[in-house]
């Protein structure tokens, strides 16, 4: 089965295993953008008409009206759309064998000496449809008339027509333009969704199908007239009546837009026609023509008689608003389906299912649209308010506000649909993601964990770990400075390279993030000023030293991972989607806004929708400042004066002389009074194999921190009020504060909502246990 097939039936993938036909339904759905023809004509017309209410095995149900339908479908193309008799091949009951019909797509429609490079072919079907699942996926199948069904009530498939069939025929049918029209249950399982059609009209090759219902509709037997609801509204589409615009042909766009609105209004949109192309359309349009007898010009008093909406049409618009508020609840549920892991995967195909089945009437909507434009423009040129030829568009400010209304609302609704099926795309991408990451992060690296953990569970730092294979993440090396494990976070990005000559990460656009599998262990958290008991020297205490930073308390940590390097502005959408929360320059100045520069200018808010879509989080105080003192108890977690920070981070105070620049190891480019910040990996790590813990730019952490605010009025009366802002770490580059805010235990802390060029964030993730 071809990709295309499989993108077909992928469309409809909420078909969920085989259902019963009940004896009064059939079913059947669709997608693709609809387009108008340019007036021509054919060289020959054909039609393939099949019509089934008797089967063989009375385990199918016997229809009551699809041979009617059939024998009317072919009498009005023969007498109203000038096909010749001879053409015509009606297929009923007991002809219309598997056999036959397979006979009858495979050499009469593709026979090249009766079906020529200029001629329209359609095919039109009447009769049960049915579905298998086959892995997971739903196969569609046309019921002939000697189809059989097994002593278990189940069909036997072989004796069935696969919906495929239908497009390995329009590949193979040499006519430029396909018509195929299938009023069965399911019929939708033939569509593919196909790109946005460019109005080509007569000149390009056209392959279009439109089906009565969509993949989860059984569709009506009985209507009006003796025949199907979709049926009739099809006879009354080709004697006509879908010619809204009078130029006496009735173009595939008019031939659904007529059919879909008076369908969904009959059934109250329990039935809801759908449309596509196959995958060898080539941009034309199938357009059927009146007799040359019958064609007259239509004033536009007709054609706008012809466009007035019944009051049951006028109900069914209000539909839309249906579909708006659906489409809207999508939009906000989709930001829902994160991480792209395997226990998200129900959650993200069943999203999928209800948006494609909403964005398949996208199309429809256009088309309503497209008809009360129309309308409001024949109303004016009628009234006199326009001239015939003046303009294109109505004047919408004299046009009558619930025409305005039906438009703008709409208008609306296309414009989210499209937006949806944007998503849709995003999504199906996620769930690609997702079903892939076991395959990547545990199978193909099993060797490479089985190494990591003996060598884990035997080095003294870790204690002793019994550690597991960590879905998502592949190991990499034990770091030989620091003695920790390294792990690629496998959907942020590809594999680091070693720089030349170092053991050190050369880092790219497209490098992932590496974790540090940190040991648990206990610290002093916090820092207090010298006193008598605790004098200079003593662990934690330090002369610089904040309120906020006090009293020293012991904290013990499990093990965790945390990122070696502040998160790159790279590595903020998952690999394989385009869904970043950072928005393109939000970066600031050019300098340090490249790939592997850190991810700055980001809110509290911003960091955890990232790293929640990575199955991440930002690390607690204690964990940073655990990482970052690395087993220290000094006030920089290089020693007790600010001197010993030369070469780890990088300052920026005014007007650095060249021996100040080498002191700090940084180069002649960097500018005074500010330094830009710098990508990761440009200073030297500390004990934990840890880059820019101190210095280049602050780091969001994911605690709380209660502010007491005090609120002025106009008379002057102040009001205290107690606000929770996130607390930061590190410090940045800006070292006018130097020897106070890079410190390991200085905190700080800013609105949730609050962005900063010099304010950035690192990767955490929880160790999973061994079980």
């Amino acid at each position: 089965m071809t990709d295309l097939l499989l993108a077909a039936v992928a469309l409809i993938a909420a078909q969920q295993g085989h259902v019963a036909v009940p004896p009064s339904q059939r079913g059947a759905p669709a997608s693709a953008v609809p387009t108008d023809t340019a007036l021509g004509d054919y060289r020959q017309r054909h039609a393939l008409i099949i019509g089934i209410d008797e089967y063989a095995d009375p385990g199918f149900p016997r229809l009551f009206h699809a041979a009617a339908d059939a024998k009317s479908v072919a009498k009005v193309l023969i007498e109203d759309l000038d096909f010749d008799r001879d053409h015509v091949r009606l297929l009923l009951n007991r002809d219309a064998t598997r056999d036959a019909v397979h006979e009858a797509l495979q050499d009469w429609a593709c026979d090249k000496t009766r079906v020529g490079d200029d001629d329209l072919l359609v095919l039109f079907f009447a009769g049960h449809g049915l579905t298998r699942e086959v892995d997971g996926k739903s196969r569609g199948m046309l019921v002939p008339s000697d189809g059989r069904m097994s002593s278990e009530s189940e069909a036997v498939w072989s004796s069935l027509l696969p919906m495929s069939e239908l497009e390995q025929t329009s590949e193979c049918i040499p006519a430029k333009h396909a018509l195929f029209v299938l009023d069965c249950c399911f019929g939708g399982l033939a569509i593919t969704r196909g790109p946005a059609l460019v109005l080509a009209g007569m000149r390009n090759r056209a392959r279009q199908i439109v089906t009565a219902g969509n993949a989860e509709q059984p569709v009506l037997d009985s209507g009006s007239n003796g025949h199907s609801v979709f049926t009739a509204a099809f006879l009354e589409a080709l004697r006509g009546d879908a010619d809204l615009d009078g130029d006496d042909a009735v173009s595939f766009g008019e031939l659904y837009n007529f059919v879909g609105r008076r369908v969904e209004a009959e059934t109250g949109g329990m039935q809801t026609p759908l449309q596509a192309t196959f995958p060898d359309h080539r941009g034309g349009s199938v357009a059927l023509f009146a007799r040359e007898a019958r064609r007259e010009f239509k004033s536009p008093e007709v054609r706008l008689a012809s466009l007035q909406t019944t009051l049951v049409e006028q109900l069914a618009d209000l539909k839309t608003l249906s579909d708006l508020s659906v489409a809207r609840h999508l939009m906000d549920e989709m930001e829902s389906l994160w991480p792209m892991l395997p226990k998200t995967l129900p959650a993200m195909r069943s999203w999928l299912s209800r948006a494609s089945e909403l964005v398949s009437r996208r199309s429809l909507r256009a088309e309503q649209l497209k008809r009360v434009r129309q309308e409001a423009y024949l109303k004016q040129i009628v009234s006199g308010v326009l001239e015939s030829g003046e303009a294109t568009e109505p004047d919408w400010d004299q046009v009558d506000p619930v025409v305005r209304w039906r438009a703008e609302s709409l208008q609306e609704v296309c414009d989210l649909l499209g937006k949806l099926e944007g998503g849709c795309d995003d999504v199906r991408r996620r769930v690609a993601c997702a079903e892939s990451i076991e395959e990547l992060s545990l199978v193909r690296a099993r060797d490479a964990w089985s190494a990591a953990i003996r060598e884990i569970g035997e080095l003294h730092v870790y204690g002793g770990l019994t550690l597991s294979p960590q879905l998502g993440l592949i190991p990499l090396r034990r770091d030989p400075q620091s003695g920790l494990w390294e792990f690629l976070h496998v959907q942020s990005g590809a594999p680091p390279h070693a720089a030349k000559d170092t053991s050190a990460w050369a880092l790219e656009g497209d490098t992932g993030i590496i974790l540090v599998l940190l040991p648990g262990g206990s610290f002093g958290m916090g820092a207090a000023p010298p006193s008598v008991d605790r004098p200079v020297g003593s662990p934690n205490v330090d002369p610089l030293a904040c309120l906020n930073e006090a009293p020293i308390r012991e904290v013990t940590l499990e093990p965790f991972f945390l990122s070696k390097y502040e998160m790159m502005r790279s590595q903020c959408a998952p690999r394989g989607t385009t869904s970043s929360v950072i928005g393109a320059g939000q970066g600031g100045s050019d300098d340090s806004s490249g790939p592997t520069h850190p991810a700055n200018n980001v809110s509290w808010n911003d960091c955890v929708s990232i790293l929640r879509r990575l199955d991440l989080s930002l690390p607690s105080e204690a964990q940073w400042e655990y990482a970052c003192r690395a087993g220290t108890a000094t006030a920089f977690a290089t020693g007790d004066r600010v001197e010993t920070l030369a070469g780890f981070t990088n300052p920026a105070w005014p007007a650095m002389s060249t021996s100040e620049r080498r002191f700090w190891g940084c180069g002649d480019s960097f500018d005074a009074p500010l330094i830009a910040l710098q990508s990761g990996g440009s200073f030297r790590p500390n004990a934990f194999g840890l880059h820019d813990m101190l210095g280049n730019a602050w780091e969001w952490c994911m605690d709380e921190v209660a502010l007491a605010r005090l609120v002025v009025n106009l008379r002057g009366i102040g009001t205290v009020h107690t606000v929770m802002d996130r607390a930061i770490r590190g410090g940045n580059i800006n070292l006018v504060t130097a020897q106070v805010e890079p410190r390991s235990a200085s905190r700080s802390s800013e609105r949730a909502d609050f962005r900063s060029l010099s304010l950035g964030f690192r990767a955490a993730r929880v160790l999973e246990r061994a079980r």
